[in-house]
């Protein structure tokens, strides 16, 4: 199992360390410095100020602390930072509101923001064992389900088989699909509904 991530891991380290190369500092450059007292939002820039997708140029994230937007629909926003509330959108019809009115002492800067996301480095190392223990249950199922299946077969055929010689049986099924699907990920080869035809091309 561990050795099946194994590619896929690495992927996702190598993706985190370009992103944070290539991408982060474009977004971070056009951070300003927020700050919440007392529960009111302000900025050491004007407002409204737009933090924008450095490709697209669609706005991301929108601020404005005079009042003058009062939704993200209204700038084609993902999220909306107000005096006193983020607000964010969910889909075309769904929005969520954080009320910030209580927070009493709060700020952060453009180089604090940089720091944090240099933490994402490290997330497929966090990720790794996760996803072992993520993926061996996935498995462990999977092999008693087809072993629960063939005991169902062997009963209607009358054949002699014990549940432990049906794991094992499985155990060796699924090992060629998790094989060629490793070796499909580490070549950047990604399957649309994957998992689902691993599981049925196991059986």
């Amino acid at each position: 199992v561990a050795l099946c991530l194994v590619p896929s891991t690495v992927q996702l380290h190598f993706t985190m360390l370009a992103f944070l190369r290539d991408e982060a500092p474009k977004i971070t450059a056009q951070l300003p410095t927020v700050t919440i007292s007392k529960g009111s939002v302000s900025i050491d820039k004007p407002s409204p100020w737009f933090i924008k997708d450095p490709d697209t140029g669609r706005p991301w994230l929108v601020i404005d602390t005079t009042g003058g937007i009062t939704s993200p629909r209204q700038v084609q926003a993902g999220a909306l930072l107000t005096a006193t509330s983020l607000i964010v959108r969910k889909s075309q019809a769904e929005t969520r509101v954080f009320d910030l009115s209580k927070v009493q002492d709060f700020s952060i800067t453009p180089a604090q923001m940089a720091s944090w996301l240099d933490y994402l480095k490290w997330l497929a190392l966090l990720w790794f064992p996760l996803a072992v223990l993520l993926v061996y249950l996935y498995r462990l199922v999977q092999v008693c389900l087809y072993a629960l299946a063939g005991m169902l077969f062997a009963k209607a055929t009358r054949a002699d088989l014990s549940y432990g010689s049906l794991v094992n049986v499985a155990i060796m099924a699924i090992t060629p699909a998790a094989v060629v699907f490793t070796v499909l990920t580490a070549a950047g080869i990604f399957l649309p509904f994957g998992w689902a035809l691993s599981f049925f091309l196991s059986m």
